[in-house]
């Protein structure tokens, strides 16, 4: 008689090993993959939200034409007010037509002021607005002496007048609703030659860094 081994059928812990082993696979895969989507989502998110010059020169536009009467015959006006960006120094620039209107003595004045400023970003209520505002030049050709040392004090007390905190941009509630769901926060502002750029970065990292 022919003895044959047994046949050895496959132990319990060998049957159900390789199913958990590729449970364990693609569970590990499908969580790699959502941290690299995640990463790459956060990597691929806009890191500013642009304002261009045009727009900032159309919204300082509106603040204009503005019209003050001094000594009760003398009328002011300044008007077209004419934007530059200066990265350089991360201000802006602008130069603003100016007339002054003698009544009493008929005679009409022209010339025009040069203002510079920067921009503050205003977390309580999400603005962009002007800030340290500085009368950089006037001139009127035609004013008397006496009265450019006057103008001139009036002027730089007007420029910040009218100037300082003036809003040029409020962010949107859609623009708000998606920098906070991709975890972000206004950084700071940045000046550049086509216009303004809202730095955005990961929630937390400023109050980090400091």
């Amino acid at each position: 008689m022919t003895l044959r081994p047994p046949d050895f059928a496959p132990t319990p812990t060998a049957a159900h090993n390789t199913p958990s082993r590729g449970r364990r696979a693609w569970l590990g895969l499908g969580v790699a993959t959502a941290v690299l989507a995640s990463g790459c989502a956060n990597w691929l998110a806009p890191r500013s939200i642009e304002m261009s010059r045009e727009d900032i020169q159309l919204k300082l536009a509106q603040k204009f034409p503005i019209r003050k009467q001094v000594l009760g015959y003398i009328d002011i006006t300044a008007s077209r007010p004419q934007l530059a960006m200066l990265p350089d120094t991360q201000r802006l620039s602008t130069r603003i037509d100016l007339a002054l209107d003698d009544t009493m003595f008929k005679k009409l004045h022209q010339g025009y002021v040069q203002a510079s400023f920067g921009l503050r970003y205003e977390p309580a209520d999400q603005t962009i607005r002007l800030d340290q505002v500085k009368l950089d030049e006037l001139s009127m050709p035609t004013l008397s002496p006496v009265f450019m040392d006057a103008l001139q004090r009036l002027g730089q007390q007007a420029a910040r007048d009218v100037l300082q905190g003036y809003v040029v941009k409020q962010l949107k509630p859609e623009e708000l609703a998606r920098v906070d769901r991709l975890g972000l926060e206004v950084q700071g502002l940045r000046v550049t030659a086509n216009g303004l750029a809202v730095d955005l970065a990961p929630k937390g990292q400023m109050t980090a860094g400091r």
